[in-house]
């Protein structure tokens, strides 16, 4: 199983607000759910990825720059050898830039490749198809 998270605006809107949203990530983490999130939110600030990190109380170096607002990250949850752990893969995003080709992990040993660019233009495609039909 795995799990793929677009936030939103609400998401974004107030701290209660990103507390919930990264208490759900961390559900899926906790059950060994890979994760994906997805953030091309520009008119609301905040990182939810740095939300996350907190609530896990990892360390800062886990973190992205205050800064960085649009970004994808996909995190794999391990266990093994009595300690559980989280590889994660953060990405930059900017406006403009070509969507990155992300990792979704179904399990410890297999991910596969979501390719965020080519998911964007299939769903501008069809909505220009549902356009000219409706």
């Amino acid at each position: 199983m795995a799990a793929i998270e677009l936030i939103s605006p609400a998401n974004k809107d107030r701290s209660a607000r990103r507390r919930l949203f990264a208490a759900k990530c961390s559900a899926y983490l906790s059950r060994g759910i890979g994760l994906l999130i997805i953030d091309v939110v520009t008119n609301r600030q905040g990182n939810l990825h740095n939300e996350l990190m907190e609530l896990l109380g990892l360390e800062q170096v886990c973190r992205m720059a205050e800064q960085v607002s649009l970004y994808c990250v996909a995190y794999r949850p391990l266990s093994g050898s009595g300690e559980d752990r989280i590889e994660t893969w953060p990405f930059t995003l900017s406006v403009g830039q070509v969507l990155p080709t992300m990792p979704l992990s179904l399990e410890a040993e297999h991910c596969v490749p979501v390719d965020l660019e080519a998911a964007y233009l299939e769903a501008c495609n069809r909505r220009r198809l549902d356009e000219v039909v409706g």
